[in-house]
């Protein structure tokens, strides 16, 4: 499988093992995407076999390459300047340390002063806006 991050597009050559599967099964099963995000490439007609578009249910053959265009999510949250902590970066992945009594993500209760408000000031220092989808949820009270 190969991940083109410029144009947000992965790519998977069919093998052995999948020749004679429907692109559906493929998708689910050899390149594990899940059922949610395949109904959304495949609504947004996202899903290609071989650079065409068309159904998801065509039978795939060795060599055939299935491909997804990804949609580029941004941050939603609004930017409020909370000091954060980065323990591990790369182009992928950040890893923060959350300090203790400050909200996960905003709520009815509290609509700023969040971690992802924090996060998202972080974004806008680094003149970066990718979407914050969070791993682990800790509890206002809980650091880590």
């Amino acid at each position: 499988m190969y991940i083109n991050k410029e144009s947000l597009r992965l790519d998977y050559e069919v093998e052995d093992k999948d020749s004679g599967l429907k692109i559906i099964d493929v998708l689910a099963t050899s390149m594990n995407i899940s059922s949610r995000l395949i109904r959304k490439c495949k609504s947004h007609k996202n899903i290609l076999l071989n650079d065409k578009n068309g159904s998801v249910n065509r039978v795939v053959h060795k060599g055939d390459v299935i491909s997804m265009l990804l949609d580029h999510d941004e941050n939603t949250f609004e930017p409020n300047p909370i000091d954060v902590v980065p323990l591990y970066e790369d182009g992928d992945l950040l890893v923060v340390d959350k300090p203790p009594f400050l909200v996960v993500h905003p709520t009815k209760g509290h609509p700023e002063g969040t971690l992802a408000n924090a996060l998202s000031h972080f974004q806008y220092l680094k003149g970066q806006n990718y979407k914050i989808r969070f791993i682990n949820r800790l509890d206002r009270d809980t650091s880590g």
